[in-house]
C-alpha cells in the first residue's frame, strides 16, 4: 500500500492545483483547499501502487511536486493487556508478540523513514521556542512555528518527534508506553542546551577576565544577572554556567529578597 504526499505546487497555479486534486480524488472543496494550504500534506493514503503512480503522473503534469511512499505500519494495541499485533501492510503478514502493555484499543501511526530525521525530544516548560528551533535545525522543511501548539512543546509529559511529512507529532508518555519505548530505544534523543532559569544561582564571567568568576542570580526576563542589591537589569556577562550543589546560606537568604 502506498501514500501520496503533495510536496509543492506552483504558487501562481494554486487554484488549478485545488481543482485537479479535488476532481481526481473526489474530495470536497474545503477539504482540498486545506490540504493544499498545508503543504507538505498527505492527499491520498493506503492506495495501490498502480493508482499512486497514476496520480503522481497526473499531478506532476500540472506542476506539482509529488512523493509516493510506503504506507505507515499500524500498531494495534489489544485490550487484553497481553498481546500487541503488528500488521505489516506491504506483505500482509501479521506478527503476534506477547507484551504487557496498557489496556487500550488504539491505532498509532508512525514510521521510520530514511528521509525523515529520527529524533525525539521531551516537551520543556517555558522553552517551547527552543524546542521548536532545535527540531527545525534537524529538518529545514518543518512546519511553521505559528502552526504548532506551543503548549504541546512545553508539556513535560509529551514526547515529540518529526513525522514523515515534516510536522511535529506528540504522544503522552503515560498513555502510550509501548510507542514511547519503541521510539526512545531506536531514535536519537535531542537535548536542549542549558539555559539558566529566572532567579537561578549561576557562575558568571567575561571573556576578557576568565580567571575571575562570580556566583550571582540570573535574571531570565532581561537575559542578564540581578544586581548585588537584588534588582533586575544587572550586569550582562559573556558566559554563564550552572551552580551545582546546595545553595549556600547567604544565597538562600538573598533569594528571598530578589526583585519580582
Amino acid at each position: 500500500m502506498r501514500d501520496v504526499i503533495l510536496k509543492a505546487c506552483i504558487p501562481e497555479q494554486k487554484l488549478l492545483t485545488v481543482k485537479v486534486i479535488k476532481e481526481a480524488l473526489g474530495l470536497g472543496l474545503k477539504e482540498t483547499k486545506e490540504l493544499v494550504d498545508a503543504i507538505p500534506s498527505k492527499i491520498a493514503e493506503r492506495i495501490s501502487n498502480e493508482k499512486a503512480e497514476r496520480l503522481r503522473e497526473q499531478f506532476e503534469k500540472e506542476g506539482m511536486k509529488i512523493r509516493v511512499k510506503d504506507s505507515l505500519t499500524g500498531y494495534y494495541i489489544s485490550p487484553s493487556n497481553t498481546t500487541k499485533i503488528i500488521k505489516h501492510d506491504n506483505d500482509n503478514q501479521t506478527k503476534n508478540c506477547t507484551e504487557e502493555i496498557a489496556a487500550t484499543v488504539k491505532l498509532v501511526d508512525h514510521s521510520i523513514h530514511e528521509e525523515t530525521p529520527n529524533y525525539w525530544i521531551m516537551g520543556t516548560p517555558d522553552r517551547g521556542d527552543d524546542v521548536y528551533d532545535l527540531l527545525h535545525d534537524k529538518d529545514s522543511l518543518l512546519q511553521s512555528k505559528t502552526d504548532v501548539n506551543k503548549q504541546m512543546l512545553e508539556n513535560p509529559s509529551r514526547l515529540l518527534w518529526i513525522n514523515d511529512i515534516h510536522k511535529i507529532n506528540a504522544t503522552s508518555v503515560e498513555d502510550n508506553a509501548s510507542l514511547v519505548n519503541l521510539i526512545t530505544k531506536n531514535w536519537t534523543k535531542l537535548e536542549l542546551p542549558w539555559k539558566p532559569k529566572d532567579k537561578e544561582l549561576v557562575w558568571a564571567w567575561d571573556d576578557d577576565d576568565a580567571c575571575r568568576r562570580v556566583v550571582i542570580f540570573y535574571d531570565s526576563k532581561n537575559n542578564c544577572t540581578f544586581s548585588y542589591e537584588g534588582k533586575r537589569y544587572g550586569h550582562i556577562f559573556d558566559n554563564y554556567a550552572p551552580f551545582e550543589g546546595e545553595y549556600p546560606e547567604w544565597a538562600k537568604e538573598a533569594l528571598k529578597r530578589l526583585e519580582d
